[in-house]
């Protein structure tokens, strides 16, 4: 059993990391803008976009299904920061109808 969830992360590690982001973006919201912990999720979201494509590529573990998923993390994350750009915009800046 052990070797199997060993196997499952050595073969997925490009995959995991991508994953990643998603739960960064989202922790983004929970923080005020521009705060330490904002920055903190922001900059480790951008360092899992920069550095999953360089493991798969590394690792040899490329796949549809990891295209994918950076897809979608990037939406997520893009996501995130729009509503965090849309609520200084509307709520600090009074911007709001």
């Amino acid at each position: 059993m052990i070797v199997e969830v060993k196997a499952f992360f050595k073969n997925n590690v490009a995959n995991i990391i991508t994953f990643l982001r998603i739960p960064f973006a989202v922790a983004m919201l929970f923080f005020a803008p521009f705060s330490v912990c904002f920055w903190v999720f922001y900059f480790c979201g951008g360092i899992t976009d920069i550095i999953d494509g360089i493991v798969a590529r590394k690792m040899h573990q490329e796949s549809v299904f990891g295209a994918k998923l950076d897809s979608v993390a990037d939406f997520v994350f893009a996501i995130a920061i729009a509503i965090v750009a849309v609520g200084i915009l509307f709520f600090r800046y009074g911007c709001g109808v």
